[in-house]
């Protein structure tokens, strides 16, 4: 896989691709408005990095593998903190990252179709990642929370009897 220009255009334009992720996140969802660059960017900056050592990558597939089960993980995580957020959040935010990684790389170079399938595949095991783990934090937030409430309500009837 000959992809030196697609590298080489991502390594160039990473910070004008998060200037530009982050503008259209903040216009298009109302709340990520509130959220500090560094809050908002969280750990895409990783998967950003991923798509770049699996392009460099010896063995792409096999790099792909090892690193798959953590990207989008700690986005996921911190997305189920944030007060308003939602899963099309955080698929939106995904997919304008791709969105602007492609326009990007296609105003630099020519995009291959490996490539092309590489940052896909990251973005859609992102995706993936980042909404098991924010539903997975949720529930457990909601049970912690239906526990509390049975507690109070035991603790409620026991002082009235």
């Amino acid at each position: 896989m000959d992809n030196k220009d697609v590298v080489a255009c991502l390594e160039q334009k990473r910070k004008e691709i998060f200037v530009t992720w982050e503008a259209r996140v903040r216009d298009k969802l109302p709340v990520a408005r509130p959220f500090d660059s560094l809050a908002l960017t969280n750990s895409l900056p990783e998967l950003y990095d991923g798509i770049i050592k699996t392009l460099t990558s010896q063995d792409p597939k096999k790099y792909f593998e090892e690193v798959e089960k953590e990207i989008g993980k700690k986005h996921g995580y911190e997305r189920s903190r944030l007060k308003g957020y939602d899963l099309n959040h955080i698929i939106e935010e995904y997919q304008i990252l791709r969105q602007v990684i492609f326009e990007s790389v296609r105003k630099c170079c020519p995009l291959d179709s490996e490539s092309a399938d590489v940052i896909l595949d990251a973005i859609t095991i992102g995706i993936r990642n980042a909404t098991y783990e924010f539903i997975r934090i949720r529930t457990e937030l909601l049970s912690q929370a239906q526990l509390r409430a049975e507690n109070a309500l035991t603790a409620k009837s026991v002082f009235l009897t």
